[in-house]
């Protein structure tokens, strides 16, 4: 199988069948799981097989991007701030749990911090979600630490 038209977040991209017959078999199989477990999300243009990820399969993305962070120099710390509405209740619950599951703790609901450079992967998710007017990012130091 391969990509054509590569693109990222919200792409829908072609995918052109070929390989051995096992080998189609597998690809459909694993198309099929990751559609079922909402990662991807697909179609079928102009006689073209066209794939995309889903929201769920976009977080995925930007976690295993994470596992690349570096660790920021001289004690200085990513802090998260952010108010978002009672209206979008389920993006700011989706997001703390982002925040919780890779490399924050919270010093208090809606001030997260990491010791990791995730600067520029927070701010894709927050593009993509359209969380980016009611979210800060600071790269900054902690002068006290409680730990």
């Amino acid at each position: 199988m391969s990509i054509g038209n590569r693109g990222g977040g919200d792409s829908w991209v072609r995918i052109l069948s070929t390989g051995t017959t096992r080998a189609r078999k597998k690809f459909s199989q694993d198309v099929a799981r990751l559609r079922t477990k909402k990662i991807i999300e697909t179609k079928t243009e102009s006689g073209n097989f066209m794939a995309k990820l889903a929201k769920k399969g976009f977080v995925e993305y930007l976690k295993l991007k994470l596992v690349d962070a570096e660790e920021l120099p001289n004690n200085d710390v990513c802090i998260v701030v952010f108010d978002i509405p009672e209206k979008k209740r389920g993006l700011r619950k989706l997001f703390r749990g982002f925040l919780n599951s890779n490399y924050f703790f919270f010093t208090q609901k809606s001030v997260w911090v990491s010791r990791f450079d995730v600067s520029d992967i927070l701010n894709e998710l927050l593009v993509y979600f359209g969380l980016e007017q009611w979210v800060k990012i600071y790269i900054g130091k902690e002068i006290i630490s409680s730990r």
